[in-house]
């Protein structure tokens, strides 16, 4: 049997494949390719993807990261230590 840290990282990889993917087959939303993107995993129960420089994102974008991530998830604007915008998915694992 696989262990739990094998398990959450096939999930995370399925996910960003998902949205590395996605962005690359939608021209509408060019613009999400370059932003730069930090992941982190919480107690192997959460992922967070954070899309940095955010700034600009529409309600649009938010919708269709949505739709890539392909499970439920919460997602909220915050600042960094830099005083950047930051929009944050949290997705349950």
């Amino acid at each position: 049997m696989r262990n739990r840290e094998a398990e959450v990282q096939d999930k995370i990889n399925a996910i960003r494949e998902r949205i590395e993917t996605g962005l690359r087959t939608l021209p509408k939303h060019d613009h999400l390719k370059s932003l730069p993107v930090e992941y982190e995993v919480v107690d192997y129960q959460t992922f967070i993807l954070h899309f940095l420089n955010a700034s600009f994102f529409s309600d649009a974008d938010v919708a269709v990261i949505k739709d890539l991530i392909g499970r439920d998830c919460t997602c909220e604007f915050n600042h960094d230590s830099q005083d950047r915008l930051r929009l944050s998915f949290t997705i349950s694992l």
